[in-house]
């Protein structure tokens, strides 16, 4: 009896969503008719068994290159992110360019499946910020400030 309300609980739920899924259109061309019993060991049913590719062969190369001089030590801060995209050709022309106009360290990084141009080393997100009004005064109104492992 005190498994009653749970059974009719569920019950009610699946008319429920029986009768939805009637009204809402045509029905499904072919639906799962197994029945699994969950409450004992040993009668779920395998997984399928799906190839996977090993991840040093599937995804490219990650890149970093720092321009910043001298070694640093690493810390959670933050970055501007002014271009994430697909094409590496862009993240170097737009790397290029702002090693031209920054003084600040200007990192290409690879996380797949983008390509993305960050600029700065701040430890403050309010520095970040500063930064960020900078370089959308220059014409980068698309840039977005990111946490990211810093140099300091």
């Amino acid at each position: 009896m005190a498994g009653s309300p749970i059974r009719c609980g569920f019950a009610v739920a699946l008319c429920l969503q029986i009768s939805c899924a009637t009204t809402q259109g045509p029905a499904p061309a072919a639906v799962p008719t197994a029945v699994y019993d969950f409450t004992t060991e040993g009668h779920f049913p395998e997984p399928p068994q799906v190839e996977r590719i090993p991840t040093s062969l599937a995804s490219p190369p990650v890149i970093s290159q720092q321009v910043a001089v001298g070694e640093a030590a690493a810390m959670q801060g933050w970055r501007v992110q002014v271009f994430a995209g697909h094409s590496l050709e862009i993240a170097q022309s737009i790397q290029q360019e702002l090693q031209v106009q920054r003084p600040e360290g200007v990192y290409l990084d690879y996380v797949e499946p983008y390509y993305k141009v960050r600029v700065g080393d701040c430890a403050a997100r309010t520095t970040c910020e500063e930064l960020l009004r900078e370089l959308r005064s220059e014409g980068r109104q698309s840039a977005w400030v990111v946490a990211s492992v810093i140099h300091r």
